[in-house]
């Protein structure tokens, strides 16, 4: 046992984006990870971030992304239920 003792690191809190795995991003936005993978479905403007080469590439998304296009589609969901409901009433 060494009587020399280190001092502990102050914990750094990380601020930044938070980048989740593809199947996970999947799993959130109810969808096929390879329509995830493609961009299609609306997703094409998410940011993908890959690591690795050839068939260990891993794709991760941007947590904040992911949660913001979520955002959207239900925003988007809403107005087209204000104008649906808007045309009903005056029908």
């Amino acid at each position: 046992m060494s009587l020399i003792r280190r001092k502990k690191q102050p914990k750094v809190k990380y601020t930044g984006p938070v980048l989740i795995p593809l199947k996970q991003a999947a799993e959130i936005l109810c969808l096929d990870e390879s329509t995830l993978r493609k961009g299609e479905a609306g997703t094409g403007s998410l940011t993908r971030v890959r690591q690795g080469e050839g068939k260990r590439q891993r794709v991760f998304f941007v947590l904040q992304e992911v949660q913001a296009h979520i955002e959207s589609l239900v925003a988007h969901a809403r107005s087209l239920d204000e104008r649906t409901n808007r045309h009903l009433r005056s029908s």
